[in-house]
């Protein structure tokens, strides 16, 4: 029992000596993602609780490690903030009912066709439709920029403008 607890306080002291040599260029990225001071350390405090009690399953690279841990848990938050009313899915559903709740047609018809897509084309969509660049929705899930084109023109031929 007493080897294990070592064991956990090396783990827990090689995790602090890392996240030290990298808290300058994660504090400053937290920084660079949101607007606000407070919110940007409260993304800094998440990032590291949540990297120090996974740091077992680390497997390279720890800046490349944290950095990811940061940027999904950015979009997360980002997704929180702009997330809307789900709608129940049914084999035969009739929008109707929810013009109450969204004025415009659309809400209803671009929620049922997001749900049809992969997770991935889902997330390309949504977030262009938030107003992402690109080359942002790129860096954010980790796919080059001709991808996020590529997969756009493919769904848009597939399901046609989500948007209108």
């Amino acid at each position: 029992m007493i080897d294990t607890a070592q064991a956990l306080d090396r783990e827990l002291a090689d995790f602090d000596v890392l996240w030290a040599s990298h808290a300058k260029q994660l504090r400053s990225y937290a920084a660079s993602l949101l607007r606000s001071r407070d919110d940007a350390d409260d993304l800094f405090m998440d990032t590291y609780l949540r990297a120090r009690s996974n740091f077992h399953r680390m497997r390279h690279g720890f800046a490349q490690w944290a950095f990811t841990i940061m940027r999904n848990r950015w979009v997360d938050i980002v997704r929180s903030a702009t997330s809307k009313p789900s709608i129940p899915l049914h084999t035969e559903y009739d929008c109707s009912d929810w013009a109450l709740h969204y004025p415009d047609f659309t809400e209803c018809h671009r929620d049922l066709v997001l749900a049809k897509m992969s997770q991935m084309d889902a997330d390309i969509v949504s977030l262009r439709l938030d107003g992402f660049l690109l080359r942002e929705i790129a860096d954010l899930l980790s796919i080059s920029e001709p991808a996020v084109k590529a997969r756009l023109s493919r769904l848009e031929g597939k399901y046609g403008s989500v948007a209108a």
